[in-house]
């Protein structure tokens, strides 16, 4: 549970980070990019493991 949690934390600090370091760079025009390009990633990410994360019910 606590690596979990751990895990989450440093995802939250991070994006932190990220979204700060961007807005300082390019400002906010790039956010809607940058959010574009991480939800793609997300969905092949997904769509490539469902059949390990969300078996048939077969």
């Amino acid at each position: 549970m606590s690596i979990s949690t751990t895990s989450w934390n440093i995802a939250i600090a991070g994006g932190g980070l990220i979204g700060g370091i961007l807005f300082d760079v390019t400002g906010t025009g790039s956010f809607p990019i940058t959010i574009i390009l991480l939800m793609t990633i997300a969905l092949l990410i997904a769509f490539s493991n469902k059949k390990y994360a969300f078996p048939s019910s077969k």
